[in-house]
Formats: C-alpha cells, structure tokens, sequence
C-alpha cells in the first residue's frame, strides 16, 4: 500500500513556526497511474481528504514537479511577501473569503 507518514522538522516560514508535525502525502498512485492499484489511490484520497479536513495543511510528495521549479517559486514568494503593504495593495484582488480575494 501507499505510505504517508509525518514530518518530524517544524515548518518555517516567515515569523510562523509550526511545532506540530506535518503529514507527508505521496500521491504517486495518481501521477504514475500505472504503478499503483486502485486501494493504492484510495488510500491517498483517505489520507488527503482526512488531513485537510483536519488539519488543513500537508506536505504533498510525488507530484513530479522539479526540485529547481518549487526553489523558484518559494523564492520568488518570499520576495513578495518581504514588500511593503503598499506594494503589495497593488495586486489585491479583494476581501479574503471571497473567490478571488488576497493578493
């Protein structure tokens, strides 16, 4: 069957630390289909349903997205949030809440 398991670091990111350990999600079984069996999916979406219904936040492996992709987009987020709140009002797109709120 899959494994998911739980990452015992705590998670950093900006003035947040989370001291709870984040579950891991490999959903592998969806991105190379053929390699696993349908238990092998249901599991996955047991684990994802059940975590975000309850914790709301997951470390999700075996998505295939390159290392070098998720670095870049990590920095590039930190640059953005590192802005003044005037710079960033330039990109608010609305109450948060609502479809298309945040910036």
């Amino acid at each position: 069957g899959m494994e998911s398991g739980l990452e015992p670091e705590p998670v950093t990111g900006g003035d947040c630390v989370m001291e709870t350990p984040v579950p891991v999600i490999d959903i592998s079984a969806y991105t190379n289909f053929l390699d696993y069996s349908e238990e092998d999916r249901g599991e996955v979406a047991h684990a994802w349903a059940s975590t975000f219904e309850s914790i709301g936040v997951a470390r999700v492996t075996g998505h295939g997205v390159p290392r070098s992709l998720i670095e870049s987009l990590q920095s590039e987020a930190r640059e953005f949030f590192s802005e003044p709140m005037e710079a960033k009002m330039n990109h608010h797109y609305g109450p948060y809440g609502t479809p298309l709120g945040g910036y």
